[in-house]
Formats: C-alpha cells, structure tokens, sequence
C-alpha cells in the first residue's frame, strides 16, 4: 500500500456494530507489539517540513508507535516511542530509535514493543533491538484511535502532527503480547499471525476494497480509509 502523503488508514478504538471480537481499545494499557513491513521514500522526507517525520503504526493523542524521521543533520531514523505520567505527574516522552545507515531503498521489517511489568520498550529492525526503561506509568490511550501511514489524520490536529508517510508498506499487526523475538521472527518469515501470538489485527494488504482493508486474523479489526467527507458515518 503507497503512502504519498496524504493517505490514512484507522481502526477505531471499538467497533460500533459489534463485529470486532477483540476490540483494540485496551491493547496499550498492558502488553503489546507492533510489527509492520516497509519501506520509506527518505529522498522526499525534508527537516523542518511536514515531510520531515511520518507516523507508520501509531495510537493518537501523545503518540505511542513507529515512526519515521529525518533529524537537522540530515540523518535518518526509525523511532519507537510512548508517553508515560513520570514521578512528578507529568508527561514525558519515552522513545527509543534505530539510525538508518544503509542505502534507502531498503525493507524494513519494523517491531515496537511494550512489556508494562518491566515497564521497557524495545524497537526492533530485521534483529537489531534496542532497549529502554521509563518511570512512571503509560498514559491512558484507550480512546485514542489506530492509524497507518500517519499519526493522526483528523481535523482536530494541528497539521504538524499529523505527520502522513511517504512509503510503501506491505504488511502490519497489532498484537496484544510482548512477542518473543523468534515470534517476530516467524511472522515476517511466513507473512501469517497464529491464534498465540495473540493478534488484535493482521493486514497484508492483499484483500481490499477502495476504502477498506480486510484483517487476516479474523478478528473483524478491518482498517478504514479516512476520508474526511464520510468518516462520521464509519
């Protein structure tokens, strides 16, 4: 699926109709795991512009997901990162990054992980990881809405964080444990989630309508274009 910058695709913190069977509500609350597969168009990605960073899988609000950056020297990273409520009560970023060293046509296969008990995320590229602990505890996202290929695409948010990709992703999941690195593993080798791993949605892009893409785990967590003329309605 192209992302050129204007492009989004959300899922919903419930699902109005009752068709979802695992609702993605309180996903981030616990444990959890993103993974999706890409690659980024970094020649158009420009510091200081709109360009300059694109949300890839991302809760809204005070962002928690991955996401794409280009920094003021110029150089290229993949950021994993949540919010947490510190010691004082206040709110303060918790992220961890992965220089992009290699040329930029690469594929990415993009992991972020959360493990509340230990209260540590961890980002992860093709097995290379890093690590971070926090303080304090993750903010509360469970209103805060999924979405792929920006941070958040609604008019309510000021136009410099909405941060749209400029890329090309082929594959996402949301999953609702702390996946071992052999599971990450396994998944992007064989392109499919196992009832274990725990999936809150899988999406290879491959079944599709206009303005929908089916979830593979069956879970009814379809992923919804937005389209500010309709999403009201969705």
């Amino acid at each position: 699926m192209e992302f050129k910058g204007n492009e989004a695709y959300f899922l919903t913190p419930t699902n109005k109709y009752g068709l979802s069977k695992v609702e993605p509500k309180n996903i981030t609350e616990d444990n959890f795991t993103y993974l999706t597969r890409l690659t980024i168009n970094w020649e158009e990605m420009v510091y200081g512009e709109l360009s300059g960073e694109g949300g890839i899988v991302v809760k809204n609000g005070m962002h928690c997901g991955l996401m794409a950056f280009r920094d003021h020297a110029d150089d290229t990273f993949i950021r994993g990162c949540i919010w947490a409520i510190g010691p004082d009560g206040n709110p303060m970023l918790v992220d961890k990054c992965i220089e992009i060293k290699e040329g930029h046509d690469a594929v990415f296969e993009l992991s972020f992980t959360h493990i509340k008990s230990e209260k540590k995320i961890i980002t992860g590229d093709r097995g290379h990881y890093e690590e971070g602990i926090y303080d304090g505890d993750i903010v509360d996202y469970s209103t805060s809405w999924f979405w792929v290929g920006c941070c958040n695409a609604l008019d309510s948010c000021d136009e410099n964080h909405r941060n749209h990709l400029l890329g090309d992703v082929e594959l996402v999941g949301i999953f609702g444990k702390a996946l071992e690195k052999k599971e990450i593993e396994d998944i992007f080798k064989t392109n499919r989630c196992l009832p274990e791993h725990q999936p809150v949605g899988f999406f290879d892009f491959q079944k599709q309508t206009p303005y929908k893409v089916y979830d593979e785990s069956k879970n009814g967590n379809n992923l919804v274009k937005f389209d500010n003329a309709w999403f009201d309605n969705v």
